[in-house]
């Protein structure tokens, strides 16, 4: 285990404090924000990273697929803007528990994956996550048509 040591003065005594783990700075009390708030504005023409990478945060979602080693949430409410995406990727390294209809809370850190090259614009997720079954079967939110003016000019939406 790491151990990172602080040194403060107080009325010319120091005062030494320690820290268990690296990760109790900053990333303690995760920060709630809605799932487009993680996302930010995307852009067609930009590469867009979110504005709340590497940091820790709590969001809801409805759980909209189940992968081998992960899962997609979405929100229950748009935003109306067309460039804040509703949904992301829940990033647990092995099959998750949850099922498709649950709404949950997500708390974990947001990273994007893959690394962001000049070529690529890499997906924003969730990584490292302690997972709450909020509630254990809600409708699904309403798809949404796909149509070639949603393209970016590589292909990708």
């Amino acid at each position: 285990m790491k151990k990172l040591f602080v040194l403060f003065r107080s009325l010319s005594l120091p005062c030494l404090l320690s820290f268990a783990s690296l990760s109790a700075l900053g990333q303690g009390t995760p920060v709630v924000v809605a799932i487009h708030d993680i996302q930010g504005v995307k852009s067609t023409t930009a590469a867009t990273i979110s504005p709340y990478v590497g940091q820790l945060v709590q969001t809801n979602g409805v759980v909209t697929t189940v992968l081998s080693n992960g899962f997609f949430i979405q929100s229950t409410v748009d935003d109306g803007n067309p460039l804040t995406p509703e949904g992301i990727e829940v990033f647990t390294s092995s099959h998750p528990t949850v099922v498709v209809g649950n709404y949950v809370q997500v708390v974990g850190t947001v990273a994007t994956y893959p690394a962001a090259t000049a070529s690529h614009t890499p997906a924003t997720e969730i990584k490292s996550p302690t997972i709450t079954v909020v509630t254990p079967s809600v409708p699904l939110p309403a798809a949404i048509p796909l149509d070639a003016t949603m393209l970016t000019a590589a292909g990708g939406l």
